[in-house]
């Protein structure tokens, strides 16, 4: 499915009345990256990009992948704190 094809079926799904949920579980389904979600839910709902990241890491769909990235992006954050308080110019 090309993402052109998707954006049509979630607006078709939204103005079925499907919710917000439920568009990111297809998306999901239709085997999109969770950056490719966020940028489809972002462009389709006319949200922030903050927002739609809320939105979409937060959904139970992507909670085994968000949760196994947390680990690497709070050791990125460690990292960068600490460089930052020595002055390598890291941030």
């Amino acid at each position: 499915m090309t993402k052109h094809t998707v954006k049509d079926t979630c607006l078709k799904m939204i103005k079925e009345g499907d919710d917000i949920g439920k568009v990111i579980s297809f998306l999901k389904e239709s085997k999109f990256s969770i950056i490719e979600s966020m940028k489809i839910i972002r462009e389709i709902y006319g949200i922030s990009l903050a927002e739609s990241k809320f939105q979409v890491v937060s959904h139970p769909s992507w909670k085994k992948i968000v949760a196994g990235h947390q680990k690497l992006h709070d050791e990125l954050e460690d990292l960068i704190t600490k460089a930052s308080e020595k002055g390598d110019g890291a941030s």
